[in-house]
């Protein structure tokens, strides 16, 4: 089974859908808290070869990207560590003690344990903002954007898998700013985080608001100097990019006060599914991106 078909079964054993948004998006909404919870593990998420800097950022990068996308502010962190014999401490302090300096977070809570292999258990606690941004809410006509060029993820995950030691996978950041800064407007209609691939992704907003969206791969930015292909760059999940539709008569409006730049990538219609228009055909992207197995 893989990981959205057990979330389908989990939502029958969450009661109140005001605060878990029936499992459907980024993190839960509890009063005006926003909280999401990342797992990760030694040889599932990434190689351990010394690197807890690295490793340490990207999973509180993973939580911290959950919190941007709903439009709020992360504040707080819960940490969960499994901890083997080769992990040291200094090492493992100085890494937690970057990564929450970077981004302004403070350590509330946790809990440590032994562990065979590495694993890390992060919870991030936001401020909700004036508006809060769901997976739900784009409509027909909408158009859709991404926060930056893709592809990094893919290309250097794939480099490491080679054998080669690289770590710019394990440092693209969360749109912190961007997501503050969308979660004050009106006008942004749906939004989430690249963190399974632009299509899977995609799909979670067209599931939830009931919609299609059709994306144009001349439009799709890619990152400078990253040789990746077009199917590459839709499976290229743990970009930390933001994809958020905007509604069309604030488009200028929108394109005259985003603080930085953004990419124009596809418009919402009525229907549903996720699909590329290519040159010559539509091509479904819906489960485009990395489906974890249970």
């Amino acid at each position: 089974m893989d990981e959205k078909s057990l979330i389908k079964k989990l939502r029958n054993l969450s009661k109140d859908k005001s605060i878990s948004l029936n499992l459907s998006d980024d993190a839960a909404v509890l009063q005006n808290f926003i909280i999401s919870k990342d797992i990760l593990i030694e040889n599932v998420h990434f190689i351990f070869k010394n690197n807890i800097n690295d490793i340490i950022f990207k999973a509180v990068t993973s939580n911290v990207s959950d919190i941007a996308a709903m439009g709020a502010e992360a504040k707080y962190l819960l940490l969960g560590l499994g901890l083997p014999d080769y992990i040291d401490d200094a090492d493992l302090l100085k890494a937690l003690e970057k990564t929450l300096d970077h981004y302004k977070l403070d350590l509330i809570g946790g809990d440590l344990s032994k562990s065979a292999l590495l694993f890390i258990s992060v919870t991030i606690i936001g401020r909700k903002n004036k508006l809060l941004l769901t997976r739900k809410g784009a409509k027909p006509g909408d158009i859709v954007f991404v926060s930056r060029p893709l592809g990094k993820s893919i290309y250097y995950l794939n480099k490491e898998l080679g054998g080669d030691f690289v770590t710019e996978h394990y440092h693209l950041e969360a749109e912190v700013e961007l997501g503050k800064f969308l979660g004050t407007l009106p006008f942004v209609t749906s939004c989430t985080d690249i963190s399974d691939g632009l299509g899977v992704d995609l799909a979670s907003i067209a599931d939830t608001s009931k919609v299609k969206i059709i994306i144009d791969k001349n439009k799709i930015p890619v990152a400078e100097n990253i040789p990746v292909s077009t199917d590459e760059i839709l499976k290229s999940g743990e970009e930390y990019a933001l994809t958020f539709t905007i509604d069309k008569k604030y488009y200028e409006t929108f394109l005259k006060v985003v603080p930085k730049k953004v990419y124009e990538i596809g418009i919402v219609e009525k229907g549903s599914g996720v699909f590329l228009k290519t040159e010559k055909d539509f091509l479904e992207i819906s489960l485009y991106g990395y489906l974890h197995k249970t």
